[in-house]
């Protein structure tokens, strides 16, 4: 087992860390900006002064339109989503000046070699699917709190209850009916888990959780 570090190794290791700071002149820090903005596929989001703002806002209404993000959550993660995708078509851009540059002189300076634009491709890919999987988790946590009456007022209730059903928000069959198909698969693992955790529910909740799956509210479930 390794011993504790020494005073001159700890008074070493301390000197090093101050001396890895990134650069501390304007030139220097200016450099590094702008290393990171030259093709815009990696670092924060945020448009390129060649790129066309409109365009961007057009793609980013049509995903809201199409998601509907109901919180601030929720946008963040739409949003996330539209900047994997917009990255997406500056990477198309980007390796087709690669290719060109190939094709018609055998090498590409200063731009991104392809391996590196593979690197590139792969982790959009990873950002869109996880942008997407934790909206889609958000969605189905809300489903399921309504589902077993956790999330403060219920939206559906047990039968013979005898309680009304809320005006605010719509039925839970209709959100069911518009979620997303991993959404629907992330509720009926969550319901049926919810399930085996009551040691043993009366006849009628668990008849009310099982109402809540989708094949039985007529939802057509994933796949």
């Amino acid at each position: 087992m390794p011993s504790d570090p020494s005073p001159a190794q700890r008074a070493a290791s301390r000197a090093n860390g101050a001396r890895a700071h990134g650069p501390t002149s304007a030139a220097g820090r200016a450099r590094c900006a702008e290393a990171a903005t030259r093709h815009g596929l990696g670092g924060s989001f945020r448009l390129l002064p060649e790129e066309d703002a409109t365009a961007y806002e057009r793609l980013r209404a049509a995903w809201i339109r199409r998601l509907a993000p109901r919180d601030a959550a929720e946008e963040a993660l739409v949003d996330a989503l539209v900047a994997a995708y917009w990255r997406g078509r500056r990477l198309a851009a980007l390796e087709e000046r690669v290719l060109s540059a190939l094709l018609r002189d055998g090498e590409a300076p200063g731009l991104p070699s392809l391996a590196t634009l593979a690197r590139y491709r792969a982790r959009l890919e990873r950002d869109r699917r996880a942008a997407l999987a934790e909206l889609e988790a958000l969605r189905a946590s809300e489903l399921l709190r309504e589902a077993t009456g956790r999330g403060g007022q219920q939206t559906a209730s047990p039968p013979g209850a005898g309680a009304a059903p809320s005006q605010g928000a719509p039925p839970l069959s209709a959100r069911l009916a518009r979620a997303q198909p991993g959404a629907l698969r992330l509720l009926e693992d969550a319901v049926e888990r919810e399930l085996a955790r009551l040691a043993r529910p009366s006849g009628g909740r668990a008849r009310w959780l099982f109402s809540c799956a989708p094949g039985a509210l007529g939802v057509p479930g994933p796949g």
